[in-house]
């Protein structure tokens, strides 16, 4: 699976809004949804930050499942508060 499809579908299973991820990292929602689409690529420095968002390393983002990575982000921010629902 592309990353780019993997990252969709992790913040969709998260509920969290483009405009949500998007300002946590530094960028627009339209910007944050050209990311998403693959109409731009993502950096690394990008990827870097929403692995830090997420809680998570580039290798568990591109190396688990969609249900892997939402189940351990999730378990990750227990105890943190959770706005980025759509």
């Amino acid at each position: 699976m592309e990353t780019e499809r993997k990252i969709y579908l992790t913040r969709k299973a998260l509920g969290w809004s483009q405009e949500y991820l998007g300002s946590h990292l530094g960028i627009s929602q339209r910007q944050y949804g050209r990311l998403e689409s693959g109409e731009c690529n993502i950096t690394l420095k990008t990827l870097t930050v929403l692995c830090r968002e997420w809680g998570i390393t580039l290798n568990q983002l591109t190396g688990m499942s969609v249900e892997e990575l939402s189940d351990l982000i999730r378990e990750n921010r227990k105890g943190k508060p959770n706005t980025g629902s759509e």
